[in-house]
Parts: structure tokens; sequence; C-alpha cells
């Protein structure tokens, strides 16, 4: 097993003891209703897109697992209802709405602008407080189906009851009630095939009914190997019929798109973290930058080489998240030139460095964010101080390259834009266009010799978002060959440690990292 694969079942057992030393006890409906989930997850064969697709056309109930937690299961449904290539369904069942709920919803998709029902409807769906889930994720979904004419519908009983079995038998009969192409998003215990898609099939024993999962545990840690050079795995379970072969079965996809420690990440962070917050005010950035910190560190850990920092040095900074009141006062105690280009970086990249005071300022809080701040911060560290001058192009490139990089060693399926979606993009008429336009200039770096420096007053206003693009970039050809160990953790180490010095130092570092990464440009994602 490759480095990488190693540090991913690594981070996913840590996470799973946290949360195992977390939960004392569970109910044993829950123990045995578990159980039938994890004999349903199993029997896995490769399968792809295509077949994937062509299954879920041909099907007249689609049952969509939802792990709640995570923001990605339920973009994976605004994905599917995106894809122009999947018929659309009629309707779209789900979990999280009760009759009363679902009008209010109805209410306000009629007025969207309106703020007043949006907190209401907000309010009494309470997907962050009782799910854990992204209101933001499902108002997409909510708009989406709304401008599409797909009708909504309730899977929830007004008098929830707290046994799961019972949550099934209600959501089944809301279902066998719809004559028409039906999809259900539902919890992923719930959409195993002998629980909710076998009540309906009860009643539609000669209908299609599919079940898609996502990111089996044991799918995805047999297979980390492969999940190192391709960001999504599908696969396929044996069929499953309910009572006799003589009528359909049931069938069951998994896709693998997410790494397990993310996952497991999400419902650490919303159901277990201490404290009487809202879930979404739970996640701390401090905590959150120190472990990925401790993760980088094990990871980089070789006796061959001395590592510059002592840990205790390390961890001793602060973070100024985006809604901390001493956010703006801490920036307005900055000299003016320091405070500007400290605003650029957070336009441009989502955080900046004061690496002389140990600060980290997040425009944005989110998992990845604090992984790629905590790689920024220990590089800077590293190399004692990047220059805030505008003449250090390449020091900041090779910065941003190595901050971007070790923030997907801890989740590999972060991806930059490359040549081709700047391309696109430069072809529309807006602020966008003028940037990427400004990106494909440098698009031959090897031609841009640090001694001639006309070119980089050509790039202004757009040398911060030029210098992430690019660093990206690098970042993600780099990855690829490390994945396949044609670039080792040893020489990350020795440039991690071992900053450039001068412009023409960075320069040449930079076209060393790019003949390595060529080789292994990763193409555009696919659909998941």
């Amino acid at each position: 097993m490759n480095d990488w694969a190693q540090l991913q079942r690594d981070l996913y057992k840590r996470i799973r003891q946290e949360i195992d030393s977390a939960i004392q006890t569970r109910p044993r409906e829950l123990i045995s209703y578990e159980k039938d989930f994890l004999k349903d997850q199993r029997g896995w064969k490769d399968s792809n897109h295509t077949e994937l697709v062509h299954e879920l056309n041909r099907a007249d109930t689609a049952f969509i697992g939802d792990f709640h937690t995570l923001r990605q299961s339920q973009r994976l449904l605004l994905r599917l209802l995106r894809d122009k290539n999947i018929k659309k369904p009629r309707f779209l069942g789900f979990e999280i709405l009760t009759v009363r709920s679902l009008a209010l919803l109805r209410n306000w998709l009629r007025q969207p602008s309106s703020l007043r029902l949006e907190t209401e409807i907000r309010r009494a769906l309470q997907i962050e407080t009782k799910w854990g889930s992204s209101w933001e994720t499902f108002k997409e979904i909510f708009l989406y189906c709304q401008t599409a004419g797909i009708e909504l519908l309730a899977l929830q009983s007004a008098q929830a009851s707290p046994r799961l079995h019972s949550r099934d038998v209600f959501a089944s009969e809301q279902i066998r009630r719809i004559s028409d192409r039906v999809w259900v998003f539902f919890g992923e215990y719930h959409c195993a095939r002998t629980h909710l898609p076998k009540l309906v099939h009860r009643h539609r024993p000669q209908g299609r009914i599919l079940v898609i999962q996502q990111n089996d545990d044991r799918a995805a840690l047999s297979r980390l190997d492969r999940l190192s050079t391709t960001q999504t795995l599908v696969l396929l379970a044996p069929p499953y019929f309910p009572r006799t072969k003589k009528e359909a079965p049931i069938q069951l996809f998994c896709i693998l798109h997410t790494p397990l420690w993310v996952k497991w990440q999400s419902y650490l962070e919303k159901y277990l973290k201490p404290g009487d917050v809202p879930p979404d005010e739970e996640f701390d950035a401090h905590d959150q930058i120190t472990w990925s910190l401790q993760m980088l560190l094990e990871f980089l850990s070789d006796a061959r080489y001395s590592f510059p920092l002592k840990k205790e040095e390390l961890f001793d900074f602060d973070v100024y998240p985006p809604e901390d009141p001493r956010f703006y006062k801490s920036l307005a105690k900055l000299k003016p030139g320091v405070r500007q280009e400290l605003f650029r970086e957070l336009k441009s990249s989502n955080m900046a460095i004061v690496p002389e005071t140990r600060r980290i300022y997040l425009a944005e809080l989110t998992v990845n964010s604090c992984a790629q701040a905590a790689g920024s911060y220990l590089y800077r560290l590293c190399s004692k101080r990047i220059s805030s001058r505008s003449e250090d192009f390449f020091k900041k490139i090779y910065a941003e390259a190595i901050a971007f990089f070790m923030s997907k060693i801890l989740n590999h399926s972060r991806r930059a834009r490359h040549w081709k979606d700047w391309a696109v993009l430069a072809r529309r008429k807006d602020q966008r266009a003028r940037e990427a336009r400004m990106i494909l200039r440098v698009k031959n770096l090897a031609t841009l010799y640090p001694a001639h420096r006309a070119w980089l007053r050509s790039l202004r206003p757009f040398e911060n978002e030029v210098i992430v693009s690019l660093g990206k970039m690098l970042a993600d050809s780099l990855f690829e060959a490390f994945l396949v160990e044609e670039f080792s953790r040893p020489r990350l180490l020795r440039l991690l440690t071992n900053p450039p010095t001068t412009e023409l130092d960075a320069f040449e570092r930079i076209i060393e990292i790019q003949s390595v990464g060529r080789a292994f440009q990763p193409k555009s994602p696919k659909l998941w």
C-alpha cells in the first residue's frame, strides 16, 4: 500500500476510534437495523457511470441513501438531477419533510427572495440542528425542483416515531400512492434493500426499484490504492429478490466519491462535539487546523531529516474565522501595506497567514480550508518568512503549490481548475473572463524568466489570482506523480524544509515541479 493510502486508512481509524469512544450506548433496534444495512452492502463488483445511468433511467422508483452530515452526500443528489443524460423524476420524496413543512416550503418557493419565509422554513425543517445537514445545499435542490417542475413529497410523519421500522412504514405508504416516476432521498440505513425498498416492492412487485448508496466503508477501504488514482468509483452489488425470482429484483449501486475520514469527520463535528450551540457553530477552526497539522507531521516524519520546528512552537497560533469578532479588529492593527496584501490573499485563496505573529485568517470555515491553512502555515513557518512584496511572484506560487499539495494529502478529492477550464471561462462576458485571460497569459511558465518583469505588471490587478491558480495546478499534477511514487515523501520534506531564497531559485524549483508532474496531468473531473 502506498503512503497516501496508508495515511487515509490511519485517518479513518483514528476518527472512528474517537466516535466509538464518544458513543456510550446505542439502542438495540439501531444495532439490529445497522446489521441489516451492512449485510446489504456486500458482494460489490466494479461498475461504471454508464451502467448506473442506464439502470437509473429504467427505474420506476430510485432510493438515494443520504449520509446526513456530509454535504457532498446531498450534492450527489443535485448532480444526478442536473445530469442531462438522466431522466428526471416526476416526484422527489424527502425524509426531512412533513406535510406541514412541505406547505411552508411551497409557500417560500413561490417567493424565494423573501428572507422572512426562508427563515420560517429553516426553523421548521431544522436541517442544521436536527439533521446536521447544510441548508444551502437543500436550498439549491428545492429551487432546482421548482424550476424543473419536479413535485416534492413529504415522507416524514408529523408524529415522528422513534422506531426506525415505523418511519419506513409511513414513508412506504406515501410512496405507494405515486403512480409516476419517483426518487426518494432518505437516510442510508433506511435505504438498505431489506428496509424501505422492500416495503415499496410489496406494492410494486413488477416495478423496477433501484438503490444508490454512497461511500461504503468496507468497499472504500479495500479499494484505497485505486482511489488514489481516480476521484470516483461506481460499484454494483448482486441483485436482491425480496420474495421470488419471478418478480423484478432490487438493484444496488454504490458511489465512492469522498475520503472516509472526511465523511466521518462531518459526523463527529455535527453530532458528537460537546456544547449546546447549533451544529454549524460547533466547528472549531483551531482544533481542526491543529488536527491537520498533527496528521501532516506524522505523515512527513522521517528519521533521516530533522524538522526545523518544535511541536509546541508550531501549535502556538491564533485563528480568526470569518464570524469571529476579532477578525477585523486584528486586521485593523496591521500596517496598511500588510493589511492590503492580506485582503488580496483572502480574496484569492480564502485564507491569509501572518507567520511573524502566527496568525491565520480564514474567509470560509470548512474542513478543506483548514487543511490548506495548515499546509500553508506549516510551510511559511519552515521558510521563516514569505515576503508580501509583489516582486516575490515565484516564491508565492511555490508556497501555494506546497500548501495545496499538503491539503490534498488529507483530502485527495480536491481539484483545481486547469487550462481547459480557464479557456472556457475566458470566453464569458464578465469579470471572471478577464481573470481567466490573465491566467492563460502565463501558460508557458518556463518563458517567464524572473529577470524580466514587464509581464508581471501586465497581470494587474489579478496577480494573486494567477499565483493561486498556478500553484494549485502545479500541486494537482505533482500529487498525481506522488500517488504513483514518481515523487517521494522525502523529496516533499526537502522542498518543505529548504525553501527557495531568491526568485530565481523559486522559478527553477517550479519548473522542476512542473516537469515532474507534466506526465501526470489530472483529467477533468467527472460527474462525481
